[in-house]
């Protein structure tokens, strides 16, 4: 409705700010997601908790938005920089995320624009929504491994020859019992059940990535326990010799989640155990299959475990992509007290 006054009005306002954006509707808005952008939400804490969460959507409250996506301030958010796609803003009905939009656009921002209809549209055309953060991790995993074959996705190996060799370098392998922690279709339960393992247990979000793994193995892998759980929530029902982790723990870019992560850790592994962890190293990249990542040295991955562990060995390894693309990352092997 306009105002009887002078001035402009927030209908005024809108069409302003939408004249520099090329608007995207939530289906368009998944399929720049999967291409290099990101969708970040930008409704409150309420609004979340009501109405659910889009899977794989970063989240920025409002009031600090400008401040974590301007690249040159102290207080910026490496995930929304350095895109090869849009900057996606959702809010509610995409009214808020135009404005917020076109503000970003002013501080540079040229890859910024917004959802149109927010988050009522997305939901409104059937795409998937989380009522829960595990459910939203678990729904963007399914997506990603029922949509790539295994042998394409970033973080393959064919080998996983820097596994085997970190949790060997703390004990033979044979007749421990291991976990591996965000497995997914890696070729690592093969390795350590040849290595003679006494037991594996298979953790993932993902009951597709499973079902590949257990496929591949056939019925002669007695030796194996399939868990398809978010980490996070995860209660272990036995004790394990070694916990072993590559790329799930840099996916946690919650303070509170790291220190959840831990205390499965130490649920899972008796003391004197082992955790063999892998991250992007601090100079690796800022993001993995459309996710913010925190990058580690062996250093600040140690620290991350408190007092109580200690530090058996430490690694850089230079994985390169099926793609082609090099990705450094930080190895420890930690002794659990």
């Amino acid at each position: 409705m306009k105002s009887s006054g002078a001035g402009r009005t927030i209908e005024d306002l809108l069409r302003e700010a939408r004249s520099g954006l090329r608007r995207l509707g939530p289906r368009e808005s998944l399929a720049a997601a999967r291409e290099g952008g990101l969708i970040v939400d930008i409704r409150s804490e309420a609004q979340r908790a009501e109405g659910g969460l889009v899977p794989g959507a970063h989240f920025v409250p409002r009031n600090v938005l400008e401040w974590r996506a301007d690249p040159a301030c102290e207080h910026r958010d490496p995930a929304l920089t350095g895109l090869s796609g849009p900057l996606i803003l959702m809010c509610a009905e995409g009214y808020q995320s135009s404005l917020a939009a076109a503000a970003l656009q002013g501080i540079g921002a040229t890859n910024a624009t917004d959802m149109v209809g927010g988050f009522v549209a997305w939901k409104a055309a059937g795409l998937p929504v989380a009522t829960a953060p595990e459910d939203g991790r678990r729904l963007h995993w399914e997506d990603v491994h029922e949509r790539r074959d295994p042998s394409g996705v970033s973080w393959y190996q064919p080998r996983p020859d820097t596994s085997l060799a970190m949790i060997a370098a703390s004990g033979p392998i044979d007749g421990r019992s291991i976990v591996d922690a965000g497995a997914g279709s890696s070729h690592l339960v093969d390795g350590l059940l040849a290595a003679g393992a006494a037991h594996v247990t298979v953790l993932d979000v993902s009951a597709i990535a499973l079902e590949r793994v257990r496929a591949r193995l056939g019925p002669g892998a007695p030796r194996v326990t399939f868990v398809a759980a978010d980490v996070l929530v995860w209660t272990p029902d036995r004790i394990h010799d070694v916990w072993h982790d590559r790329a799930l723990f840099h996916f946690l870019i919650d303070p509170h989640d790291r220190v959840r992560y831990v205390e499965v850790v130490r649920a899972a592994v008796r003391p004197g155990g082992v955790a063999v962890v892998a991250t992007f190293a601090a100079d690796g990249p800022p993001r993995c299959s459309g996710l913010a990542v925190e990058r580690y040295d062996a250093e600040r991955l140690l620290a991350a475990f408190g007092p109580g562990a200690s530090l058996l060995e430490s690694r850089r390894e230079l994985h390169i992509t099926p793609g082609g693309a090099a990705q450094p990352f930080t190895w420890v092997a930690l002794h659990l007290d």
